[in-house]
């Protein structure tokens, strides 16, 4: 027997207990703290609800109000297989975007588009966030080549450019950001 060492019987694998996974985390199993985990998020999508005219027609806060608590409503009154997972939603630039945490709620939600209306002839579209409310930031720096123009309110500057740039509308730009230099301003639109 030399060299040769007794064959040991291999203990089998803990099997962990149901009531610990809440403790470290199950496989699937959407996150119940009011923050998304890492896991959440890579996993999530956003879906925009819009009015069928966007952006031309936005939702009003009593609309979006209307929509949220209807969407609730239909989650809970729901029995179709599979868990609806909607981590939050929010209202953005008149529209109400829905963080869905799989596959299925954001198909289920496509399909819930007229149950959402908030009233009578609202067509509402249910799509991806970055399809329905993408925002393009525009970075704009007026310096010495216009001097007057530095000094000028934002609103007046987004006017300017209205008017030198046929075709553009400037009405529904938001002014994100900014700063004021002795020899030129910087404007960040959205």
């Amino acid at each position: 027997m030399s060299g040769v060492s007794p064959l040991r019987r291999q203990e089998p694998k803990r099997q962990r207990r149901s009531d610990d996974s809440a403790h470290h985390g199950a496989r699937g199993a959407a996150s119940t703290s009011a923050d998304p985990t890492f896991r959440d998020q890579l996993t999530s999508r956003k879906l925009a609800i819009v009015p069928a005219a966007y952006p031309d027609v936005k939702l009003s806060d009593e609309d979006c109000f209307r929509i949220q608590a209807t969407l609730g409503d239909l989650m809970i009154d729901d029995d179709s297989e599979g868990p609806l997972q909607i981590s939050k939603t929010f209202q953005e630039k008149g529209a109400i975007v829905a963080v869905c945490c799989n596959s299925a709620t954001c198909d289920w939600l496509k399909g819930k588009a007229a149950a959402l209306s908030p009233g009578e002839g609202v067509e509402l579209l249910v799509g991806e966030y970055k399809d329905l409310l993408r925002s393009i930031k525009v970075i704009v720096r007026i310096d010495k080549a216009f001097p007057q123009a530095k000094h000028l309110k934002p609103k007046r500057v987004l006017l300017g450019l209205q008017k030198q740039n046929p075709g553009i509308i400037t009405k529904d730009w938001r002014i994100v950001g900014g700063r004021q230099e002795a020899e030129f301003q910087t404007l960040v639109l959205d």
